[in-house]
């Protein structure tokens, strides 16, 4: 399989992110004047690992990229509400 790469904006600064998130592959920050946005890139071995992974931010992050993976993920959830 081949691994899954994610982008995404975290609402944490860098510091923190490097701490909790070890196996970060790149980090920045979009604008330095907002230390609390980073944006960070991440790869996993498939998606069942990602939406784990994404699970437990839930609410601390926007989905830049890629967008195949942003929807499935969207439509997951929505699905998720309406189970509710």
């Amino acid at each position: 399989l081949e691994p899954l790469h994610l982008t995404l904006r975290f609402f944490f600064d860098a510091a923190f992110l490097r701490e909790k998130i070890p196996h970060l592959e790149s980090i920045s920050q979009p604008d330095p004047k907002d230390g609390g946005v980073t944006d960070v890139a991440l790869s996993f071995s498939g998606y069942s690992e990602a939406r784990a992974f994404l699970n437990t931010w839930l609410g601390h992050f926007q989905f830049l990229a890629p967008a195949d993976v942003r929807q499935r993920y969207a439509e997951e959830l929505e699905e998720a509400l309406d189970a509710l």
